[in-house]
């Protein structure tokens, strides 16, 4: 029995960021602001619409886009963003179809579905820092990548990919859950095509996502019924969720270079404490240029996730393991895999993820609990 439902000190903002309090106070306005189905014929259905309409170009504005060039299709979350781009992608059968192997599940398994399907397809291994290794010998028709990796915190050099496949036809799709309110996207540089994003890792409604779609591209629907959305995402749209999205991202993205470069020297701060973790076989697994924002260590002969929950119970800190790995299971991460990681130091790895509210204090306490787990583990 835990001594509360809340960690003293939460340090998994990767997986997802709690609601800011100013957020928590427009939540309850929202409500009885934006009570009728927007898809409706009344002056109310037309209010919430607008709500929606100017909501779209407030998160359209947050990547550098504008709804000139591009549009928004709402969505449950990170997860239908991404299927609704590789399942709803048109190409012709002998087209290649490729993905970095450093993906989130989320794009990957539609993915290899894809793949199952009989479309042609790649995974496309990565560099010792994680950068992808992309094949020009054999240009794909979608190029599938992350811009910020979520478990190593590497950064894909998004304007350089595009330009290796400039001219080849290619469109791009970015999974940038990592990146919005982070680091800045290059939606301009790299002329993304299209860009799923996620409002649960910025603190907005933990189930509202969104798929960013430049306007010569419209992929095939895979919700159907009404016909919402200009028919590419049957569903009612959610007036508030939408809202509460463009209202987190135009926060994140405001107070963006102040709390990167606040992160920058937590990250230091970690980096310089795990130093006198080092009889614990510790080693950092992000690259140096990693988002400032994510964290991974491990520790060779551990557990990571027999680590995590130690920290959760015993200390009240709460971290992410980053992958499936666990004590129970003989799988390991398949980021780090794609890294070449050994697996003893692999099953070790642990993930420390910072948000707005991360103080040196946070990290001091990590770091002195790490040493009280590992030396009792």
């Amino acid at each position: 029995m835990l001594p509360s439902n809340k960690p003293a000190i939460y340090l998994d903002y990767a997986a997802g960021m709690p609601f800011s309090d100013d957020l928590l106070e427009r939540i309850r306005r929202y409500h009885r602001e934006f009570v009728v189905n927007p898809h409706g014929g009344s002056c109310y259905a037309e209010y919430c619409r607008r709500a929606i309409i100017n909501a779209e170009a407030r998160l359209l504005a947050c990547v550098g886009s504008s709804p000139d060039e591009a549009s928004v299709i709402w969505t449950s979350g990170g997860t239908e963003a991404l299927n609704l781009a590789i399942q709803g992608f048109a190409c012709g059968p002998e087209q290649e179809i490729h993905c970095e192997a450093g993906a989130h599940a989320a794009m990957l398994a539609p993915f290899h579905a894809r793949l199952t399907r009989g479309q042609p397809g790649r995974i496309l291994p990565l560099a010792p820092q994680g950068q992808v290794i992309l094949d020009l010998q054999h240009p794909p028709a979608l190029l599938a990548l992350s811009h910020v990796n979520n478990e190593t915190g590497a950064i894909q050099d998004l304007a350089a990919c595009r330009h290796q496949v400039f001219g080849k036809n290619t469109t791009l799709l970015v999974d940038a859950a990592q990146s919005l309110g982070k680091c800045p996207i290059p939606w301009q540089a790299a002329s993304i095509d299209l860009l799923a994003l996620s409002a649960r890792k910025i603190g907005g409604p933990p189930a509202v996502g969104a798929l960013i779609v430049r306007r010569d591209h419209a992929p095939a629907p895979q919700i159907l019924g009404g016909g919402q959305q200009r028919g590419m995402r049957s569903g009612t749209v959610d007036t508030i969720g939408a809202v509460l999205f463009a209202d987190a991202a135009e926060m994140v993205c405001t107070a963006m270079l102040e709390l990167r470069r606040q992160h920058q020297v937590l990250s230091r701060r970690l980096m310089d404490g795990l130093q006198r973790l080092g009889r614990y076989r510790c080693r950092v697994l992000s690259p140096p240029t990693a988002a400032p924002h994510i964290t991974m260590i491990a520790f060779e002969g551990y557990e990571g996730a027999v680590i995590m929950r130690l920290l959760a119970e015993k200390e009240q800190i709460l971290v992410g393991t980053g992958s499936a790995c666990s004590a129970e299971s003989k799988d390991i991460s398949h980021v780090l895999k794609a890294l070449a990681v050994p697996e003893t130091l692999a099953r070790g790895a642990i993930r420390v993820s910072l948000g707005p509210p991360t103080t040196a204090r946070d990290i001091d306490a990590l770091l002195a609990a790490l040493e009280r787990v590992l030396a009792r583990y």
